[in-house]
């Protein structure tokens, strides 16, 4: 008889490209191929009326979409009011079919209302708590920040198992909850390799690009992301070279950095929206790609899907020293280049500018480097190793 698990998504977004989706459509893939019936709880907070939704939805999984009703708001009583309706709707959901496993990320696990015979795992993609204090610059004596430690701190202790994408998360989890993770598997934010193999950079921007430096970014532009510092760095670099070009890949909108980017010229970068499937394609084109992130701990204790995109593609990463898990895969003037702050001195910024024209003409050796990386992190893989420590 087939398993059943139902994994459940806050917060998610139906037609944006984003990496928590990478991560939940390799869940699926995975446990699809062990053989489970596979049911999403998503929680939407974009695309939910789209006619055309079930299109960005992985069909080896049912879903089941409610509105996510408010944002996590920094007022006490709709926050409680948010996470009631999640645990509500968890509960319900978990009693009108068995599941043999319930997985998550956090905050609605603690729900007394759910299932009891279930297994739970709690999917840790971060540190929620030091996102919070370190994005908004506010004490960690604050109500919500006091609220989010409270829920890691539930969510270790109703968990059967933990999953975190760095041992660095599962140490910084033990730090701010005093709680020991004893039951864990580190499964990193990979990707699914098979969707760079065979495919070529498309014909209508290669001989535009020819004689060009591309550097490229793809992904949100949160502002953990450096948007404005990875432009103010090509425009430093246009100023050595004036061939340099700089791609944006996203599906947010580009309007806070248009002025920014005008600085460059308009014949000097280009701004696309694309479909999940024709990334990789166009990060073929780059002859780089940032990840530029600051001193804070939400970020070394990351697992950037951007990496393995990267380097899958072929393309090595130019990123700073807080960049998450990096050490795995980015090594300095091999697979990268790897900056101390993501204000760089004008000796790093030359260094930079040398190693990006030895990348351009040694394009071919350096791609295969980047491949190479890419299979020592392999999600499917990281995932067996997980799944095979699991008690249930």
């Amino acid at each position: 008889m087939k398993k059943n698990i139902l994994l459940v998504f806050p917060g998610f977004s139906v037609s944006v490209d984003e990496g928590a989706k990478h991560r939940l459509n390799s869940f699926i893939n995975e446990y699809s191929k062990l053989g489970f019936s596979i049911t999403v709880l998503a929680f939407c907070k974009q695309g939910l009326f789209l006619k055309n939704r079930n299109q960005y939805l992985n069909s080896k999984a049912k879903w089941i979409l409610f509105p996510y009703i408010l944002p996590m708001s920094r007022n006490i009583f709709l926050f409680n009011i948010l996470l009631m309706y999640l645990k509500f709707f968890l509960a319900l959901i978990s009693r009108l079919k068995k599941f043999d496993i319930i997985q998550m990320e956090v905050f609605s696990i603690g729900s007394w209302l759910c299932r009891k015979n279930s297994y739970y795992i709690t999917d840790f993609h971060g540190d929620s708590f030091h996102e919070f204090i370190e994005m908004n610059g506010i004490s960690d004596k604050h109500w919500y920040a006091k609220a989010i430690l409270r829920i890691q701190r539930d969510s270790l202790k109703f968990s059967n198992y933990c999953i975190c994408v760095s041992e660095n998360l599962r140490i910084q989890l033990e730090t701010n909850t005093q709680e020991k993770i004893d039951n864990y598997g580190i499964v990193s934010c990979g990707v699914d390799v098979s969707c760079f193999e065979g495919i070529t950079a498309p014909s209508e921007y290669i001989s535009k690009l020819s004689n060009r430096l591309v550097l490229g970014y793809s992904g949100g532009l949160q502002k953990w992301q450096n948007i404005d510092k990875i432009i103010q760095l090509v425009i430093r670099l246009r100023e050595i070279d004036s061939s340099v070009y700089l791609m944006i890949c996203t599906n947010h909108s580009i309007e806070p950095y248009e002025k920014l980017l005008l600085q460059l010229g308009r014949e000097n970068y280009t701004v696309l929206s694309l479909k999940a499937g024709d990334v990789p394609s166009y990060l073929k084109l780059f002859d780089a790609g940032f990840l530029l992130r600051d001193n804070w701990i939400l970020n070394k204790v990351s697992s950037p899907t951007k990496i393995c995109e990267y380097l899958a593609a072929g393309v090595p990463v130019i990123c700073t020293r807080f960049s998450g898990d990096y050490t795995r895969s980015v090594f300095s003037c091999v697979t990268g280049f790897i900056l101390n702050e993501t204000n760089i001195t004008q000796e790093e910024l030359i260094g930079l500018y040398k190693w990006l024209h030895i990348v351009k003409t040694e394009r071919i050796i350096v791609e295969e480097k980047c491949r190479m990386q890419v299979v020592e992190r392999l999600f499917n893989t990281e995932f067996l190793v997980a799944y095979s420590k699991m008690l249930f």
